[in-house]
């Protein structure tokens, strides 16, 4: 049972000799094994505690140490991704260096995300600031999905609607000029109609 890893097996032998005293080895083999396996069930479920080597050739203990040892370290690496991404240091990024295996995947995962995720935001953040110079020529060009498409739309959309905004305030500034410059003519011609109307007036008055 115990080769078959069933360690809930019990050993019933009660005598003094050499049996029963293999029987207590036994037991405590049993009972060594017992609270390894329980040991890696909380490790599963989250519970990161080490546990005690039996001695110093306890290899199963040891590597059951080194693997809490891991998640404690990649817990700790991906607080620093959430901590730094709430405070908004968006340039920082996981030690992928620090694992190994499935382990480096995950850092490398959440650090390629994290790229995905700032690229659309950065190529936005450009474009607002051509847009906050006075530029309104450029737009986003990459192609995204989802959520990403909609802010590249929503900018690009803004800018749009920036350029015809200008070009209405041009056009009916265009317009004011030109109703301006009839205004001055129609009011220069009714200036010199009076003159002519005066001096007539003057001729009269000398006849």
């Amino acid at each position: 049972e115990f080769a078959r890893g069933n360690f809930e097996a019990e050993i019933n032998i009660n005598s003094r000799d050499e049996f029963g005293e293999l029987a207590s080895m036994l037991n405590e083999l049993k009972d060594s094994q017992k609270s390894k396996i329980d040991a890696a069930v909380k490790v599963s479920d989250g519970d990161l505690q080490s546990v005690e080597p039996a001695s110093d050739k306890d290899n199963l203990a040891f590597a059951l140490n080194k693997e809490v040892e891991t998640l404690h370290s990649l817990v700790n690496e991906l607080s620093i991704l959430t901590n730094a991404a709430v405070e908004g240091r968006l340039e920082v990024r996981g030690n992928e260096n620090k694992f190994n295996g499935g382990y480096k995947k995950i850092i490398h995962g959440v650090n390629s995300t994290i790229d995905a995720l700032l690229l659309p935001v950065k190529e936005g953040t450009d474009i607002l600031s051509f847009m906050a110079t006075g530029d309104l020529t450029k737009r986003i060009t990459n192609n995204y999905k989802g959520d990403h498409q909609k802010l590249k739309h929503s900018i690009n959309s803004v800018a749009d609607s920036l350029c015809k905004a200008l070009s209405d305030v041009a056009e009916t500034v265009q317009a004011t000029a030109t109703l301006g410059n009839q205004i001055s003519s129609s009011t220069e011609e009714m200036a010199a109609g009076a003159s002519q109307q005066s001096a007539q007036a003057f001729e009269v008055a000398s006849a």
